[in-house]
């Protein structure tokens, strides 16, 4: 659940990558990179359903210049992800405490 760990740490954006599949995991070539700000106050639904909706605009977009042959591929070095698990019952209680909605 990135977002929700990008709002648990007070992130200003979420971002959005299309990408080569590859086996291992923030490897390959991404096609587009792009992010969206978290807007004050936002649920952690509504910031989800927004990303997903900018997600599919930016697929659109690889699309059209995969179409066009305009694409360019970016590698990517797999060293500056980060990973977490699924947020723990403590860490979806923390959220709340900071004041920050699920819904």
């Amino acid at each position: 659940m990135p977002t929700f760990w990008q709002m648990f740490h007070g992130e200003k954006m979420v971002g959005v990558t299309i990408h080569y599949m590859v086996e291992k995991l923030d490897e390959g070539q991404a096609l587009l990179q792009d992010g969206l700000p978290i807007e004050s106050g936002e649920s952690l639904d509504h910031l989800i359903r927004r990303s997903k909706r900018h997600g599919a605009h930016c697929m659109a977009t690889v699309l059209r210049q995969m179409r066009a042959r305009t694409h360019m591929a970016i590698p990517l070095s797999g060293m500056d992800g980060s990973y977490f698990t699924f947020p723990s019952i403590q860490h979806i209680r923390e959220f709340r405490q900071r004041g920050l909605r699920a819904l």
